[in-house]
């Protein structure tokens, strides 16, 4: 392991990939053997925080200097000067048609593969400061805020559940679906659970 701080851990077929503070490490199960990525090899910081992977194989990694995306063997970087709405990237998600979502510390961007559509405080989000995303069964992308409660963002309206109506803190560190319910959790106010729009 590269590292002992890990932030998250995503297994695919043979491998398990580790997003650490010194960049990402790879397990092989078969071999039981760690491969590194890093800067040196083409990340675009060593601090990485999020994974996912796309139905093609395509690796998205974020990280506190912006994204990349690995695919066939070759790493691109993008960041703020390549259109990101800021590099500190806290989570990433897919949607149903492929559009990587890209929650940061400075709003969110939206990514088809070629360029980014940006969301912030300036053009109705509540708040920059974004810390989780989940795409739900329903389609609906629920985005966690660092002090305005939860976002639900679907076919372009954006609602947002707060301690106004229902939740029990407005900061959402993580969120979850089980069974067709949307779990929230929190930063010390415990566990909300969103069953058909009520908690």
């Amino acid at each position: 392991m590269l590292h002992d701080n890990t932030w998250e851990i995503l297994s695919t077929g043979n491998e398990i990939y580790f997003a650490t503070d010194a960049g990402i490490s790879i397990l092989n199960k078969n071999t039981n053997s760690f491969v590194s990525i890093t800067k040196r090899d083409g990340l675009i910081s060593n601090s990485v925080r999020r994974f996912v992977r796309a139905t093609d194989g395509t690796f998205y990694a974020g990280t506190w200097g912006g994204i990349n995306v690995i695919s066939n063997g070759r790493i691109k970087s993008y960041s703020e000067k390549d259109g990101l709405v800021h590099n500190h990237v806290m989570d990433l998600e897919l949607d149903n048609n492929g559009n990587l979502h890209v929650a940061t510390q400075g709003g969110l961007s939206i990514f088809d593969g070629n360029s980014f559509k940006n969301y912030t405080a300036e053009n109705g989000l509540p708040e920059n400061y974004l810390q989780s995303l989940l795409l739900a069964s329903d389609s609906t992308m629920y985005i966690g805020t660092f002090g305005h409660g939860l976002l639900k963002m679907k076919d372009g309206r954006l609602d947002t559940l707060t301690i106004q109506k229902g939740l029990s803190g407005n900061n959402i560190t993580c969120i979850s679906e089980y069974d067709g319910k949307i779990l929230i959790g929190t930063y010390e106010s415990g566990l909300n659970i969103l069953d058909d729009d009520s908690i």
